[in-house]
């Protein structure tokens, strides 16, 4: 287990709580998509040339 930055506690009265603050990491970000509003399909984006109207890579 990962060891504590930092150790504490909250006191109520005659009731404790021990604290420990701890680092946290995530290595991926929230994909979104795009839905069409009729059927709530994925909207597909593509990169096409002006001129020749091709899909380019």
């Amino acid at each position: 287990m990962a060891r504590a930055l930092w150790k504490g506690s909250v006191a109520f009265g005659l009731v404790t709580i021990p604290i420990e603050l701890h680092t946290a990491v995530r290595n991926h970000r929230p994909k979104f998509r795009m839905l069409h509003a009729r059927d709530k399909s994925p909207v597909k984006f593509e990169r096409v040339c002006i001129r020749e109207g091709e899909s380019v890579g």
